[in-house]
């Protein structure tokens, strides 16, 4: 689950650089998901520090919390695999980015693993990885977010448009990523050889350092 959540939240992103994940994995995704429905009817909870096995607490507070909203992704994302002309609607493809909430569960997983835990160790080694993961994902979305933001709000002024009249060249796809995530690297520490070029890259990046 953690695997997948990871790797959903990297192809959301990175669909600013017009990669689509296989068809294969959307298949898989949407299956995991659908598992994932089923089984938190029969999933034990924390009630007073004490997991509860009664399904009927399990279905209320599961009902009450993440069923409405992971059926909804559910059935959006399998209209989506079985129309694929939908994927050209502009405003359909940005419901995608609601996915990306699904990560709120990994604060879930974190918390209930915390609470099991009886090793120092092990509850310390868990910690370094969540962070370390967190770091990672942070600069990744914000790189893709500082691409996307060039190419989109700012295409003929951004960045990328700067840096191809500069080089007198055309830059590639895994160049342009690697030159996103030096500038979202660069703006927790470090410094980096070009910078904010239009008005909206100036505006995101006071906002994303503050």
């Amino acid at each position: 689950g953690v695997s997948l959540l990871l790797v959903d939240m990297i192809y959301l992103t990175m669909s600013a650089f017009e990669v689509e994940p296989p068809y294969g994995y959307s298949i898989c995704d949407a299956c995991y998901w659908f598992m994932d429905i089923l089984l938190s009817f029969r999933t034990g909870i924390f009630v007073h520090g004490l997991v509860n096995f009664s399904q009927k607490q399990i279905a209320r507070r599961y009902l009450r919390g993440w069923f409405s909203f992971d059926l909804i992704l559910f059935l959006y994302q399998t209209c989506m695999m079985s129309m694929p002309d939908l994927n050209n609607v502009k405003y359909l493809r940005l419901i995608r980015f609601l996915r990306m909430a699904r990560v709120a569960k990994l604060d879930l997983m974190y918390g209930q693993f915390l609470k099991l835990s009886q090793s120092v160790v092990a509850t310390m080694l868990v910690k370094l990885v969540f962070l370390t993961l967190a770091l990672m994902m942070w600069v990744h979305i914000s790189g893709c977010a500082w691409y996307g933001i060039s190419i989109n709000a700012s295409r003929e002024t951004g960045w990328v448009k700067h840096l191809e009249e500069l080089r007198e060249a055309k830059l590639d796809m895994s160049e342009l990523y690697l030159l996103s995530l030096h500038w979202a690297a660069s703006q927790l520490q470090g410094s980096i050889d070009y910078t904010a070029v239009s008005v909206q890259e100036r505006l995101f990046t006071v906002a994303h350092t503050v």
